[in-house]
């Protein structure tokens, strides 16, 4: 079995403009690390304001909230 780790560069909070904002950019260099290990290629993440995510986020919280 073969297995790849990939360490992702630190992104801090403030770097990314907020939590959700971070939690959505950790989302997509995941994702892009996922399909480098299964395309056997390089994919650099590119940069996401993945609005229903950060929606579904807002949602969570405020239900945690309540």
């Amino acid at each position: 079995m073969d297995v790849t780790v990939e360490f992702h560069s630190p992104l801090t909070i403030d770097e990314a403009g907020g939590r959700k904002q971070l939690a959505a950019r950790c989302e997509a260099a995941v994702r892009a690390g996922l399909a480098s290990a299964l395309s056997g290629s390089k994919v650099e993440p590119k940069p996401v304001q993945d609005e229903a995510l950060i929606e579904a986020l807002n949602e969570a919280e405020t239900e945690e909230a309540a």
